[in-house]
């Protein structure tokens, strides 16, 4: 068998009948077989082939080594294809087969439409999505920043994480505050340390006065009465700076000490909180990663890509009409064969088809009509299934066969071959 005979014998196979039958017919049909049955291995196989590996593309992501990965791919994309071009072979047949039943050509002619208008959806959809790329990237880059801050906000809550910082900053605020009350004792005990440097300055000074008067050699009777004044004098005053110094000390302690244990009290509460705010951080950090890999997970599996299409959608009606134009374009190339087929049903081939489907289903139904006559007459009582015998000559090649260029006697309203 040649090359070119191989290739018209499939060209026939699509299209639904055989080679041999074919040639029996003049050219002119001859090539209605050969456009339709070109149509489907020059579109439609192209077509659903590239169409499946377009959507199974990020289906093996994770499958390595990489030919094993692009294998699997082309593999799997070749049986889908197979699967669909055997059933769209078995409906072209199906069109001849209930010919001229109307009501059943439309059922099959919706089961068609429907298969071809929801894969070209999808495929429309999905070629779509590439073209917003960008767009859709952000997007889902959005819905995971959504779902990890809505993870983090529930870890927050379950470890009580704004408590925690809320009871620290309260801490460390308190602690500032007394800070600075340590740092800046009140007005009252500032006045005490005021008059006690004060006094402290004067007593120096009449300490100094008395012991320049000391030094002299020979004292005037003036200088010798105010170096007793002095004396008299200084010690008072040093006397009265140590009282000052005695209330300044026993005030600023009085002020002090119960806030330097208030303040060791916080900076130990401080440490605690700390320490705990660190763990729940952790724990919820640790809580955060878990959960939003299930998340992201989920997200994959769950079409993220095509609800942030959905949501890209919504902000561009432009989309639609570009799937919409898209879908339609594949539909009526996916559609193309079986249109044609329906439109030249009144060919030659397409006309023998039919008769030999017809004579061959009415001579089953009569061979088996009277088979089960028969049985009901030999066996009134049983099963009355047909013995092999009774239909085994229906499947038999007929012992009448026609000359050359003379009607068929075994199929009446057939084409003479």
């Amino acid at each position: 068998m040649s090359a070119l005979n191989a290739f018209k014998q499939l060209l026939c196979f699509l299209y639904g009948t055989s080679l041999t039958t074919a040639e029996r017919h003049h050219p002119q049909s001859r090539m209605v077989v050969y456009t339709i049955g070109g149509l489907i291995f020059f579109v439609s196989i192209p077509f659903i082939f590239c169409g499946t590996t377009y959507l199974l593309l990020d289906q093996f992501n994770d499958v390595n080594p990489p030919w094993l990965h692009y294998g699997s791919l082309i593999v799997t994309a070749s049986m889908i294809t197979l699967a669909v071009i055997w059933t769209e072979r078995a409906l072209l047949v199906l069109a001849d087969a209930i010919w001229p039943h109307w009501s059943a050509q439309m059922a099959m002619m919706a089961l068609r439409l429907g298969m071809v208008l929801l894969f070209s959806a999808v495929i429309a959809q999905k070629y779509t999505m590439n073209e917003y790329k960008g767009p859709v990237s952000s997007q889902l880059a959005a819905m995971r920043e959504n779902a990890y801050s809505h993870e983090k906000a529930t870890a927050n809550e379950a470890f009580e994480l704004k408590q925690l910082g809320d009871n620290a900053e309260t801490t460390k605020s308190k602690i500032n505050q007394l800070k600075t009350e340590l740092a800046t004792p009140p007005d009252e005990i500032r006045n005490l340390l005021s008059q006690a440097t004060t006094c402290k300055a004067n007593a120096s000074g009449l300490w100094a006065e008395l012991q320049g008067l000391k030094e002299l050699q020979n004292r005037s009777i003036p200088q010798q009465d105010r170096l007793t004044e002095l004396q008299i004098s200084a010690r008072k005053h040093s006397a009265e700076c140590r009282q000052r110094q005695a209330a300044y000390d026993t005030a600023l302690r009085e002020y002090n000490s119960p806030r330097q244990v208030e303040l060791e009290q916080l900076v130990s509460q401080a440490g605690q909180f700390k320490t705990k705010l660190k763990e729940a951080e952790n724990a919820a950090d640790k809580q955060v990663k878990e959960r939003f890999s299930e998340a992201e997970a989920a997200l994959k599996m769950s079409g993220s890509d095509i609800r942030a299409f959905e949501l890209v959608r919504e902000q561009n009606p432009a989309i639609d009409r570009e799937v919409r134009n898209t879908t339609l374009l594949l539909a009526c190339l996916e559609l193309l064969p079986i249109l044609l087929k329906i439109l030249t049903h009144n060919s030659p081939i397409s006309s023998e088809t039919r008769a030999l489907l017809q004579h061959e289903s009415a001579v089953f139904r009569n061979i088996l009509r009277e088979s089960i006559q028969r049985e009901k007459v030999a066996k009134p009582i049983g099963s009355f299934a047909p013995p092999l015998y009774a239909i085994r000559p229906y499947f038999q090649p007929p012992t009448n066969q026609p000359s050359s260029g003379e009607p068929s006697a075994s199929y009446p309203n057939t084409p003479p071959s």
